[in-house]
């Protein structure tokens, strides 16, 4: 976390998290920014570019990638970064299990759990962020949390015949003919994945993924023209 200071008042702030990127199968050291932000009535006399200018010199060399809001589409490129567009992982499968109960969980049932990644995409994974996927555990998906089986839990929320599977933690690898039976759903026959999910052996496809959060990125980047960059994984 980064601060600059007008004597004891902070007037801006940009927060970034050291990540290790699996993408395309290699191995790569990045950062994400979060957090960039300024007082309210400091804005305008340049203090959230002077920090973030001091700290990209910091991390000089080191790809960095971040989200950012509508308002600050035309920010972000003066310091280096240009936007990516993402895809959203879609398979049109179904998933029927009306006699199943849901057992719905809590964070900190699943926060140990929420740790481990047994299967990272070979396409995008972020293997060291448990500190983020703890964030969201208590954040907007708290009340989507679903334990499946002893060391399976998913995040997921039904729309309609949509079912939005935000995420997965598993103590193993799971194949997604078993998950769809432990799934507690039914009526559903389109399944819109917040990861990639190729190593699930699931047959999907790429839609164009919405942007409610445009991603920028900065530095020497080799993206496939496909990829998600997990839900659980973002700040």
């Amino acid at each position: 976390s980064y601060a600059l200071f007008d004597g004891p008042r902070m007037v801006a702030h940009v927060g970034l998290s050291r990540l290790n990127l699996r993408i395309a199968g290699k191995e790569i050291r990045a950062a994400q920014l979060n957090g960039v932000a300024c007082t309210p009535s400091e804005r305008g006399r340049g203090y959230a570019g002077r920090l973030l200018n001091g700290v990209l010199r910091r991390y000089f060399g080191t790809p960095i990638f971040l989200f950012a809001n509508k308002r600050v589409l035309d920010f972000y490129p003066k310091f280096g970064f240009t936007p990516r567009s993402m895809a959203l992982p879609v398979a049109e499968t179904v998933v029927d299990n009306p006699g199943l109960q849901p057992v719905k969980t809590g964070p900190d049932k699943l926060r140990k759990l929420a740790s481990i990644r047994r299967q990272p995409s070979s396409i995008f994974a972020v293997n060291n962020d448990s500190e983020l996927r703890s964030f969201h555990l208590y954040g907007d998906f708290a009340d989507q949390l679903y334990l499946l089986a002893p060391g399976i839990a998913v995040a997921a929320e039904a729309c309609g015949r949509t079912l939005k599977l935000h995420e997965l933690f598993a103590d193993r690898p799971v194949c997604w003919e078993t998950l769809a039976r432990l799934l507690p759903f039914s009526g559903i026959g389109r399944v819109e994945f917040g990861f990639c999910p190729d190593r699930l052996g699931v047959e999907f496809h790429w839609e164009r993924a919405p942007e409610t959060e445009h991603l920028f990125v900065r530095g020497n980047w080799t993206l496939p023209e496909n990829f998600l960059i997990p839900e659980f994984s973002r700040s």
